[in-house]
């Protein structure tokens, strides 16, 4: 990053295809000195490949076009993917140690850097926003083992990062307190309702509640995207599965990531790609001229890439 003098440092992963419109999308964003990250939208790859990856285009398809709305109204998202987002770099040098001690309890962590890195630039006072014209395709977990992976990944990341924001959320704005702290009274409230349930033999209707929600949101989703290619969307009843996986990941990973919050492990990370995979064009950082020469982040590490790609003027 210090070896770099761009303004703008685009970070993607190594398992992207990035639109070519994308890095173009995200910089024209940066229409005010308060503004220090614009993430893009992050899509899934490997749509069709089975029932899990089409219940995971549903669960994308919500968390962009529906859950991150609120925060993005007052330009203050609170994760912005590593897949695809753009930083002010002398915001990054500003808070470059903060970002080289993170820790629980003083045991260095290496999960959820975007996320943190998302909440430490607005907890710095600037904004943060996110454009749905700037779009990258990622794979998702396609087996049951590393889907749990991922989530129990995640779970850590959103635990350390929900805790981390009681000093100064509450401080951004109301509203945005509200939702924020609201969002992590469900990931912790939720496996205590789900005990409750089962030991007052209420599960089984808990259930059924469950599936007519995921229902309405699977017709929802499909009204939405019915405008699309028939491999671009997939069918209603794809987020059924939801209705099983949801009570799992929340009983079972929200206390096992508690307990595993000192966890080094990547969990999903370190596969290979498989052999029909193309492999991505690397990216290069912006520069003045328009050529793409930026820090390419995958997997952690950062390497330098040239691209011949030439950017139009924002």
């Amino acid at each position: 990053m210090r070896e770099h003098d761009s303004e703008i440092i685009v970070s993607v992963d190594s398992d992207v295809v990035v639109d070519p419109e994308a890095i173009r999308q995200l910089v024209r964003r940066f229409t005010s000195d308060r503004i220090a990250a614009v993430g893009g939208w992050v899509d899934v790859r490997n749509k069709q490949q089975n029932w899990l990856t089409k219940m995971q285009v549903v669960k994308y398809w919500y968390s962009y076009f529906f859950m991150k709305n609120l925060e993005w109204g007052f330009r203050r998202i609170m994760c912005l993917s590593g897949c695809l987002t753009a930083y002010r770099r002398k915001v990054l040098i500003e808070l470059e140690p903060v970002l080289e001690k993170r820790s629980v309890l003083g045991c260095p962590i290496k999960y959820g850097e975007d996320r943190f890195l998302t909440r430490q630039i607005v907890k710095a006072g600037y904004l943060t926003t996110m454009t749905l014209d700037a779009r990258c395709r990622t794979f998702v977990p396609h087996t049951l083992l590393s889907y749990f992976s991922q989530q129990l990944r995640w779970r850590r990341s959103n635990i350390v990062d929900y805790a981390g924001g009681f000093s100064h959320v509450w401080r951004l704005n109301p509203v945005l307190a509200i939702h924020f702290f609201s969002l992590f009274a469900l990931l912790i409230v939720y496996p205590i309702a789900l005990v409750r349930a089962l030991e007052a033999h209420r599960f089984w209707p808990s259930l059924v509640l469950h599936l007519e929600i995921v229902a309405a949101f699977g017709l929802y989703y499909r009204w939405r995207t019915r405008h699309l290619p028939r491999t671009e969307r997939v069918s209603a009843l794809a987020f059924m599965p939801l209705t099983l996986l949801m009570p799992i990941t929340y009983a079972l990973m929200t206390p096992l990531a508690l307990f595993t919050l000192d966890s080094g492990s990547w969990e999903t990370r370190g596969h290979e790609l498989e052999a029909d995979q193309p492999i991505p064009e690397p990216l290069g950082e912006l520069v003045g001229s328009g050529q793409v020469l930026m820090p390419v982040v995958a997997d952690g590490v950062r390497s330098r890439a040239r691209s011949q790609a030439q950017l139009p003027a924002a």
